[in-house]
């Protein structure tokens, strides 16, 4: 496939002889400067797991990873054992079986419509830790020991679409980028983020944040469509109870799931846009750009098309 702006051209290949030292067995995605000099191979985009999963069998639950350089930054959406839902944070990194290994968190905030332009997250506690690996298909397993339950679950690429993209690691500007695929937030109001999962002409939002007292929350949008203006706007929805994290064996939640608000994400470029809500009776608008935590040397994701 050719990238938005048609100055790259993306491809997955298994074969072993497009870039040094790749003999894992696993199909990856290179990229390729159009007119760009080249000797000897493909010049190869970072191999890059940037991607919504989830367990077709427990709908209801998802875990988002954001690759960038050797960091795997994640994010969980799942329930408590009050059934009231709950996020938490991974950060690992790789490790040199392959693996990604690193600590779980869960933070603690200032109620959404009371974030204004400072750190929106008021506490973290180490709740656990998660190990990931992949294998030669993609999938994901995660193993974890969290709240005192130590499981494996085995999770593929949410896929809602045909034309579901493929992600790499870039060290290029994502500014012309027509893919919105990350995740974003207001980098004055760190704890609270999006992410988007860009297939087609919809966008499949996970919010997460904070309500009344400061606990934990999240909301999904979805479906939200590709307006006339290029903006995308839909529904909001937060599920009214969940299995807890250590029970799921099934649907975590049921459905549908019901609606509690309208989103519409507009954008300025590929890196920068406005995400506006109404929530709980609660309408606002913030800036939104995308999450980077690595410096410019290390390759962050971008998904074609």
């Amino acid at each position: 496939m050719i990238s938005g702006d048609g100055s790259t051209i993306v491809f997955a290949s298994a074969a072993d002889n497009l870039s040094e030292n790749d003999g894992n067995g696993v199909e990856d995605v290179y990229a390729v400067r159009i007119g760009a000099s080249r000797t000897g191979s493909a010049a190869a985009a970072t191999l890059n797991y940037s991607y919504i999963y989830w367990n077709p069998a427990e709908p209801g639950w998802g875990y988002n990873l954001q690759h960038q350089g050797n960091l795997l930054y994640g994010t969980w959406y799942t329930y408590a054992d009050d059934g009231q839902v709950l996020f938490l944070t991974v950060e690992a990194s790789a490790q040199s079986d392959g693996s990604f290994v690193g600590p779980v968190y869960r933070v603690a905030g200032t109620p959404f419509d009371q974030i204004n332009g400072s750190p929106a997250f008021t506490s973290v506690s180490e709740v656990g830790s998660a190990r990931m690996v992949f294998d030669s298909s993609g999938r994901l397993i995660l193993s974890y020991s969290v709240f005192e339950v130590t499981q494996t679950k085995q999770l593929e690429r949410f896929l809602f679409s045909d034309r579901a993209p493929s992600c790499y690691g870039t060290l290029e500007s994502r500014s012309a980028a027509a893919n919105y695929s990350d995740l974003w937030w207001n980098s004055a109001e760190p704890g609270w983020g999006l992410t988007l999962s860009h297939q087609g002409e919809s966008i499949f939002l996970l919010w997460y944040t904070y309500a009344d007292g400061g606990r934990d929350q999240w909301i999904s949008g979805s479906a939200l469509q590709r307006q006339p203006d290029g903006s995308y706007s839909g529904s909001l929805q937060r599920p009214d109870s969940g299995i807890s994290l250590g029970q799921i064996n099934g649907a975590a939640t049921s459905f549908p799931v019901p609606a509690v608000g309208t989103a519409s994400l507009t954008f300025s470029s590929g890196e920068q846009g406005i995400f506006s809500y109404t929530l709980d009776g609660v309408t606002q608008s913030k800036a939104i750009e995308r999450f980077v935590v690595v410096s410019e040397d290390q390759p962050k994701p971008v998904c074609s098309p």
